[in-house]
Parts: structure tokens; sequence; C-alpha cells
């Protein structure tokens, strides 16, 4: 656990993250690239599976592009370790960070969980938020011990 007497606050404004955007682009393209391959699924079908695919990437851009109303765009991390989740809408979470949660050299993926909503995940790149804050946040959650595997311990 981090000492109270270096545990400061810590608050992270994020910002559309174009890798993020690039890697979902990259997927739906190869999904509507296999839609469109010689296969033995029906014409009716394809086209369904087609509209999905696009649905499923225009949601995915509003989500990633921080657009959605649902969208999470501020976090706040107390020295107590009690997060606080701002929501493109307006709204306010209080969530708790779950073990789970991952930290990788070139993605941070942050499960929450919120006692008054369902959970929540945050996935940032390394161009969601400032070098500067990217660094201290991973620190913080190296220190927590967050993100950890057996390997890596």
């Amino acid at each position: 656990m981090l000492s109270s007497k270096f545990a400061t606050r810590l608050s992270l404004e994020l910002q559309p993250s174009r890798q993020l955007t690039c890697a979902l682009i990259a997927v739906h393209v190869l999904g509507i690239t296999a839609l469109l391959s010689p296969l033995s699924v029906p014409y009716g079908l394809r086209i369904g599976l087609l509209g999905l695919v696009l649905w499923s990437l225009s949601l995915g851009l509003r989500r990633v592009r921080l657009r959605d109303p649902a969208a999470i765009v501020r976090l706040d991390w107390s020295g107590e370790g009690r997060w606080r989740l701002f929501t493109r809408s307006g709204e306010v979470l209080e969530g708790h960070l779950l073990a789970d949660s991952l930290v990788l050299p070139v993605l941070i993926v942050l499960r929450f969980s919120c006692p008054c909503a369902r959970d929540r995940a945050v996935v940032l790149a390394v161009d969601s938020l400032p070098e500067d804050l990217l660094r201290r946040l991973r620190v913080r959650l190296c220190l927590e011990g967050v993100g950890r595997t057996s390997a890596s311990e």
C-alpha cells in the first residue's frame, strides 16, 4: 500500500487516443474484409453482418473519441485510494479499482467497481494522457501493486 505521506491527489483529463482509434478501425476493416471475401454465406446474411460491423464501429468510435455521454473523460485518484470517474454527460461515479486492471508498456486498462452503476473500464494508450501524467499514473499503480502478473512479481 502506498504511504499516505506520498499519496497525493492525481487528476487525469483524458484525451481522445489516435492509437486506439486506428486499432479500432483496423479491427473493423479486417471484419469487413472477411465478410467481403468469398464465403459460403448467403448474401442477405452478409449484408446484415456488414451492418452490425459498421454499427459496432460507430459505437466504438464514439467511446474511443470520448463523444459518447457515458464515456469517462476524467479520473480523480485521491490520496486515500478512492477514485472518482467523470462522464461526458456530467455524471460523477465513485469507484474502486479492481485488482484485474492491466498495466502494459503501451496500454493501461483500469477496471472499476462502482457501487451505484455497472462496472466500468478505462483503456489508456500512450497518447491518452500527457507523458508526465502517464508516468505518474504508472508509478502510482506500480506502488499500489495494480496490474502485476505472477511473472512480473
